[in-house]
């Protein structure tokens, strides 16, 4: 065999070579880029994120517990708030009744 002969050979076979990992590529890139595939890894990244959340809000909470005991009465004030505003009108009510009973 002649030496051109061995290099178009040698050529023929480093593009067969090349093809092939291509391929391998492209099937990679299919199998990575199915919807499903996607979704999982989006909610495994979401978990990883939400436990890393509640772990950094845990030792804020560890650090700090004033602050969150006032933030935690904050949110409790602010959901009862109508229901205090009852029970406060309600109060104010029977004093005001009280003390015009004794003026009257």
């Amino acid at each position: 065999m002649s030496a051109p002969a061995n290099d178009v050979r040698r050529a023929q076979a480093e593009a067969e070579a090349a093809r092939s990992k291509l391929m391998g590529t492209v099937h990679e890139l299919q199998a990575r880029l199915q919807p499903k595939v996607l979704a999982h890894d989006a909610a495994t990244r979401l978990k990883e994120r939400g436990t890393a959340f509640a772990d950094d809000t845990m030792e804020a909470a560890r650090e700090r517990p004033g602050v969150v005991g006032a933030a935690a009465g904050a949110v409790v004030v602010f959901l009862l708030r109508r229901r205090i505003g009852r029970l406060a009108g309600r109060l104010f009510l029977k004093r005001d009744e009280t003390a015009g009973a004794r003026a009257g």
